[in-house]
């Protein structure tokens, strides 16, 4: 007699995702040192916020991580694979993408138009290529169709895909410029600022849907000037001041200590 076939075990899991490693890193300009032997890890499944006053190096940072610029010292890895000798383009391929402080949107092109561009890249051509050419992108609609319309899905622009994105608002156009990252396959997304300018209210679709990525497992670093986000989004805050990190741990601890909470608000201010 023949026994009962073992059960099936279903799914091999699934692959965890790897962590951005900043170890030593160190870039000057001039006699002008920006970065200073900066090291940061940044988890898969958790939101990690830079903070800190003006010109402490943040945008610098974002640089370094994405090939615009090479550190003079020092790695950045993306799991096993090292990241400083790598181009935008090929940073992109890897899963790490970047969004701006102004939004950069194919304003002429519709919302989900915009996304298709972004899937195309992640098809099979480079980020930049997507952006040189994307009439020849657009005419594989059929095949990207239903990833895009996912992708607006999630950040909750699915009612707005025939809208062009000239006529958006100002939140549904940072809401768009996160569906573009995600068109990339990005699994670690490095946002700059992408709150600043919003109300309250329109700040609470756009906070939820980056608490969800992380809830998915993937890795978010931002950066960030207001106090209110930082303390509500982030699982980490990491202060820098002149190109250095002074502090990595909760947001609250950052107005529990006077030296960090002057440097972040200011003599004149008081901590909230």
């Amino acid at each position: 007699m023949t026994p009962p076939a073992a059960p099936s075990a279903g799914p091999p899991p699934a692959a965890p995702k790897p962590d951005l490693v900043i170890k030593n890193v160190s870039k000057s300009f001039g006699g002008i040192r920006a970065i200073r032997d900066i090291s940061i890890e940044v988890p898969p499944g958790e939101v990690t916020c830079l903070v800190g006053p003006n010109g402490a190096g943040k945008t610098t940072l974002f640089n370094l991580i994405t090939g615009v610029m090479r550190p003079d010292s020092g790695s950045i890895s993306y799991g096993t694979i090292e990241l400083t000798k790598r181009s935008l383009a090929q940073i992109v391929r890897l899963g790490i993408a970047r969004s701006f402080q102004d939004v950069r949107l194919f304003e002429s092109l519709t919302v989900l138009e915009n996304v298709e561009v972004g899937v195309s890249g992640a098809a099979g051509r480079s980020l930049a290529g997507s952006i040189l050419w994307p009439r020849w992108y657009l005419a594989r609609r059929r095949t990207l169709l239903p990833n895009a319309q996912a992708i607006l899905e999630r950040v909750g622009l699915q009612d707005r895909a025939r809208t062009v994105a000239a006529d958006l608002s100002l939140a549904e156009k940072k809401l768009l410029a996160v569906a573009r990252l995600l068109a990339t396959n990005a699994q670690m997304l490095l946002l700059d600022e992408p709150l600043a300018g919003l109300d309250d209210a329109s700040s609470t679709g756009i906070l939820d849907v980056l608490h969800g990525l992380a809830a998915d497992g993937r890795g978010v670093l931002l950066i960030e000037h207001n106090f209110d986000v930082v303390r509500a989004l982030s699982d980490r805050a990491v202060f820098l001041s002149e190109g250095g990190v002074v502090f990595v741990g909760k947001p609250e601890e950052i107005t529990a200590q006077t030296d960090l909470s002057r440097l972040y608000f200011g003599e004149s201010r008081a901590a909230p």
